[in-house]
């Protein structure tokens, strides 16, 4: 009987210490094995983190990292205040553990508060997640992946030498190095003033890229200030947009072609050997070659070994004389140039009669 007594006892004891906490970590034993646990042992896992507390927070107390994200359930709960259930606490698709490697919060989706999760900046746009303006443009990361179709990497998109922040402001494209199409990146526009938006900055009707090309100011309609539009000049009259006198004669494109209809393009107008601003000296026609119409061009009248008895604004008529090796001409050739003199005939000049000029010849041997 007394055997029978103390083995009841020792049951007894034996059982009801299934009810209670042997390690002193408050989980009774029965649960302790329940849960893989060592009921002598108050941190199973030695993560830091005793057993009672592992059941507070619903971990596993065998295992020190119960969500496996490669942080152990002590530091989730005591350091970085992260789920240490949920290998992603902030859901924003970033484990935990690579948040802390790359610096992001692993319990704010959204770190650099530029409305966009973590996880998308670091695994799908390449951006910083702890920068709202990764390639420091001007533009948030967020406007960049979401209102514009720049790239958030890329401070400069369309590489014209302007940033996309100043694109946006300056209303340029930033994914078109060339926004009006003239030929001139955008950057380069800004640095000469053109307008970057504008073909024809000037608005002379000549494409930007076209004035640079052949000299004239893009910001100016009259590049040489000659008062003719650069685009009449280049387009009609062929004329030099950049200089006042394209030939170069001394007489200024726009006089020639408002006030003296010459070719603007042609230092001799007339082709007679004179140039245009000699012409106007002498008062001889530009347009007119012999200009006092005695049959010897412009140029001879003043430019031959005669020139010291012809004018171009006086008629004058050259005669070579021969004459026979016996002898000089005559006295009497003296009364035939008088008689020209005396002809009823008005010059430009303001003189009267024709100016006959003889030319002795070698004489002609008539000894035979």
């Amino acid at each position: 009987l007394v055997v029978v007594m103390v083995s009841i006892l020792v049951l007894s004891l034996i059982g009801a210490s299934f009810f209670i906490s042997i390690d002193g970590d408050g989980i009774p034993v029965a649960d302790e094995l329940l849960l893989s646990s060592q009921p002598f042992n108050t941190d199973t896992d030695n993560d830091g983190l005793s057993d009672s507390e592992e059941r507070r927070y619903d971990t596993s107390p065998v295992d020190s990292d119960t969500d496996n994200d490669g942080i152990s359930d002590r530091l989730e709960v005591q350091i970085y205040k992260t789920d240490p259930t949920s290998s992603d606490t902030d859901n924003d698709g970033l484990d935990d553990q690579d948040e802390i490697d790359i610096g992001t919060s692993p319990t704010n989706p959204d770190t650099d508060g530029d409305g966009l999760e973590d996880g998308r900046e670091d695994q799908v746009l390449s951006t910083d997640p702890t920068e709202t303006d990764t390639d420091s443009d001007g533009l948030s990361d967020y406007n960049e992946a979401n209102q514009y179709p720049t790239d958030p990497t890329n401070s400069d998109t369309d590489n014209d030498g302007l940033d996309d922040g100043s694109e946006i402001e300056g209303r340029t494209n930033p994914t078109d190095p060339d926004t009006d199409d003239d030929g001139i990146d955008d950057g380069e526009e800004f640095d000469i003033g053109s307008d970057p938006t504008d073909s024809d900055t000037d608005n002379d009707g000549l494409n930007d890229s076209l004035e640079i090309e052949i000299g004239s100011d893009p910001l100016i309609t009259d590049t040489d200030d000659d008062g003719l539009n650069d685009s009449v000049e280049y387009r009609t009259y062929n004329t030099d947009p950049s200089g006042q006198d394209t030939d170069e004669d001394g007489v200024s494109d726009r006089r020639e072609i408002r006030i003296l209809n010459s070719d603007p393009t042609s230092s001799d107008t007339d082709g007679d050997g004179l140039n245009d601003s000699r012409e106007l000296e002498l008062e001889t026609g530009i347009n007119n070659p012999d200009t006092d119409g005695d049959g010897l061009p412009d140029g001879y009248e003043v430019k031959s070994q005669y020139s010291d008895q012809l004018s171009p604004n006086r008629i004058d008529v050259l005669v070579e004389v021969d004459y026979a090796n016996t002898g000089k001409p005559p006295d009497s050739l003296d009364k035939i140039v008088e008689s020209f003199e005396n002809a009823p005939v008005q010059n430009r000049d303001g003189s009267e009669g024709i100016n006959l000029v003889l030319v002795e010849d070698e004489p002609i041997d008539v000894s035979e």
